[in-house]
């Protein structure tokens, strides 16, 4: 490149930084007022005795004393909902769908919003990606 052209560069870069610097100074970021704040979010926690346990999983069955007591936590804290991850093992227990009923219509009555998610895979899939593709 030449002098001319390095020159030229540097005086705009000079320039362009100067007006950036200017804008700064004259109108300084704030700190947004708190009342400010977007009030439309909710927040929410998970009620862990309740998550991902039934007879035959590594966790064991719902513990729904413990549950409970979560839930009551979760209304101390102010959160508007609260999360139960239930794996679909679980649902062929009849005892353990009493018990997340239990924990939901408790949930409920404390004012609290319910999020359940459903995870795993159908009893009757095989057990892994590599025995889906030989699948008859």
């Amino acid at each position: 490149m030449s002098s001319k052209k390095i020159i030229i560069f540097g005086v705009v870069l000079i320039v362009i930084s100067s007006l950036l610097l200017i804008g700064c100074i004259n109108n300084p970021p704030t700190m947004p007022d708190i009342n400010d704040i977007h009030t439309s979010m909710t927040f929410g926690i998970t009620i862990n005795d309740a998550c991902y346990h039934a007879p035959n999983l590594p966790y064991g069955p719902i513990n729904l004393e413990n549950s409970l007591k979560e839930v009551d936590k979760a209304k101390e804290l102010g959160v508007d909902f609260v999360r139960i991850d239930i794996r679909n093992e679980t649902l062929q227990y009849p005892d353990e769908i009493n018990k997340i009923d239990s924990i939901v219509n408790y949930a409920r009555s404390r004012g609290l919003k319910i999020y359940i998610g459903v995870y795993g895979m159908e009893s009757w899939l095989p057990a892994s990606f590599w025995d889906m593709l030989n699948y008859p």
